[in-house]
């Protein structure tokens, strides 16, 4: 899966795989050190591809993979190497939130209107999405844990507990980002870890293009419930964890 459900208390935005959740024991692996070669130099304004490397723990068996998470002014990409899937956020100059989540082995795009999100419980917050995180959780369920300066970057540790599970969390208040996020519970032992933000001139994943995504098979949310035989759509519901439903039941 891409996402996960939304949950009040839930740290991470939707946009993020359900894989990592980004989690480690907060006793074992320790975050790569800060430097100045991650950053570029780039402010939270700026245009930015940040790389992360994502770790998780399954039957004993600890994998490895790379996440992408392109952002711009009204617009995020990620894209997720380990499921080969990604999702797109755009943000209109009315302040309406769209959704294209993508399924790039299919070649699908499965596109949300604003409306889709509310009637459907996933709009989330353009802050959230911008940031990976909900910040608003930082100084009430996550408490400040240490604050330091390296190569005259901030950075903040947050650690507390969110549905059970320890969570410890590197912020770069200068870019609004994490720069590494663990979760370690019974049932999660994962980690997310940034290896470098670049500008997108310089960086080798790209944001998908207009042309690229005219390509896939594109279908709204709101028709799914009439497509429920189609061998695409149960692949991606299979995929999602999503569950069809009739096609008025997301119109209030």
């Amino acid at each position: 899966m891409t996402m996960f459900s939304l949950n009040k208390k839930r740290l991470l935005l939707a946009a993020l795989p359900t894989l990592f959740l980004g989690c480690a024991s907060l006793s074992g692996k320790d975050s790569k050190p800060l430097s100045a070669e991650m950053l570029h130099g780039l402010k939270d304004m700026d245009p930015m591809t940040c790389e992360y490397q994502k770790t998780w723990v399954k039957d004993q068996k600890t994998f490895h993979a790379n996440w992408y998470f392109m952002r711009q002014p009204n617009r995020t990409e990620t894209r997720d190497l380990a499921t080969d899937q990604g999702e797109i956020w755009e943000r209109d100059n009315q302040d309406r939130l769209f959704k294209i989540r993508l399924f790039n082995q299919d070649r699908v795009a499965l596109e949300y209107t604003d409306g889709d999100l509310k009637a459907s419980n996933r709009l989330v917050p353009w802050s959230t999405i911008w940031s990976i995180v909900d910040a608003r959780q930082f100084g009430k369920d996550l408490k400040l844990a240490a604050k330091e300066t390296s190569y005259g970057v901030s950075l903040e540790t947050y650690q507390g507990k969110l549905d059970g599970v320890d969570v410890k969390m590197e912020w770069l208040p200068s870019l609004k980002l994490p720069k590494s996020i663990s979760r370690h519970g019974p049932a999660i032992d994962e980690d997310l870890d940034l290896v470098s933000c670049k500008s997108p001139s310089t960086a080798s994943i790209k944001p998908m293009t207009t042309a690229k995504l005219n390509d896939y098979r594109h279908i709204d949310f709101t028709d799914l419930g009439d497509m429920e035989q189609d061998p695409a759509v149960q692949k991606i519901m299979l995929l999602s964890g999503e569950h069809t439903h009739d096609h008025g039941d997301h119109h209030e």
